[in-house]
């Protein structure tokens, strides 16, 4: 398990981003800059959190322009997007296409994997975020180990989020990236592996942390 996560390679483009030692950080996939919803993210960070380092898995292209367009946030790149790009559009290939390419487990295993490498790195909480939040506040700790999301649908059955959730836990992310590689291209993208789990609580209203919906 480690050497599937530490196998790719971390850029760090700020001189102290990678020293977060005892910090919570942000987590988040960024694959293109073409989004309203990604500046805004950006903004906010810049506005409520300037000290915390993102861990930003993207494509090197997004890695060369973030440091210039957002000077005052740390980042710390993990380029590995660039394979679930499509060449011509720019944007993520579809589930659909991803699964016919027998990337989509490989996809959904960025998240968690980043997630792993910021507590390896001494985060002592990482927050995983997609590009439709936004901070209304400063970061908020827990005394639980994981905090995740209610996803929108109650058609999901109150299906656990994975753009929104809080972990200080390295064996809760193990849990979940040894749920995405036993279904494979079947897995989904929620964290639904942690229902029932005692140690993980959604997350309530409040806490800082907003988030839109198309």
């Amino acid at each position: 398990l480690r050497q599937v996560i530490h196998e790719k390679t971390l850029i760090d483009l700020t001189s102290d981003a990678a020293n977060v030692k005892g910090q919570i950080v942000i987590c988040i996939l960024i694959p293109d800059l073409l989004s309203d919803e990604v500046h805004r993210f950006l903004r906010s960070v810049k506005a409520r959190a300037a000290s915390t380092t993102l861990f930003v898995s993207c494509t090197e292209d997004v890695a060369r322009q973030l440091p210039i367009l957002y000077p005052m946030v740390r980042f710390t790149f993990h380029p590995s997007l660039g394979k679930y790009q499509d060449p011509t559009s720019g944007l993520l290939h579809p589930k659909d296409e991803l699964t016919r390419m027998g990337l989509w487990a490989s996809f959904l295993l960025e998240g968690p994997s980043l997630l792993r490498i910021a507590l390896d790195s001494g985060a002592r909480a990482a927050w995983l975020m997609d590009v439709r939040t936004v901070l209304l506040a400063p970061l908020p700790t827990f005394e639980e180990s994981v905090q995740v999301s209610l996803g929108i649908s109650e058609a999901a059955g109150g299906s656990f989020d994975s753009g929104l959730a809080y972990f200080a836990s390295q064996n809760k992310v193990d849990k979940w990236i040894q749920a995405v590689q036993a279904k494979g291209e079947s897995a989904q993208a929620d964290l639904d592996v942690f229902k029932g789990d005692p140690d993980v609580k959604a997350l309530a209203s409040g806490v800082g942390v907003g988030r839109t919906w198309a």
